[in-house]
């Protein structure tokens, strides 16, 4: 099976979409807890600006591993278990960030058993995770 090449062009809008809504959700933490929670918009912008980061950061997964032809995965958090298994990211750092692949379907599908302190937490904690991921993938794929 011949490997295709990675689409360099695609994996940077991606991490351009990323890095912009991570920008708007670092405005939201800037916010105390009951501010946030008491604003029903900064709640609502934040769920979807966390989901479209974090759909984005799966779909850089996902490219990388159809175009390198590594095994396929079964649900989104195995995205990140094989990308560390591949060596594309830290396995250690897989099995901390495979969490937010998790909280991806719990937003889309979950949605209401998402408390918005529970929102608030992974905005204040976990952001940087994904800032992470994104220097692990332009190092690996030297963009």
């Amino acid at each position: 099976m011949a490997k295709h090449l990675i689409d360099k062009d695609l994996v940077l809008s991606k991490i351009s979409t990323i890095r912009s809504n991570l920008r708007r959700l670092s405005d939201m933490t800037n916010k105390s807890e009951s501010e946030f929670i008491s604003d029903y918009i900064s709640v609502s912008a934040s769920e979807r600006l966390l989901q479209v980061a974090i759909e984005a950061f799966l779909d850089i997964g996902h490219h990388i591993i159809a175009k390198k032809g590594f095994d396929r995965p079964a649900e989104y958090r195995d995205i990140m278990i094989i990308l560390g298994k591949e060596g594309v990211i830290p396995p250690e750092f897989a099995e901390k960030v495979k969490v937010m692949a998790s909280f991806r379907n719990r937003l889309v599908h979950l949605y209401d058993k998402i408390s918005e302190k529970e929102l608030y937490s992974i905005l204040k904690n976990h952001l940087k995770d994904i800032e992470n991921f994104i220097t692990y993938i332009v190092s690996y794929l030297e963009l």
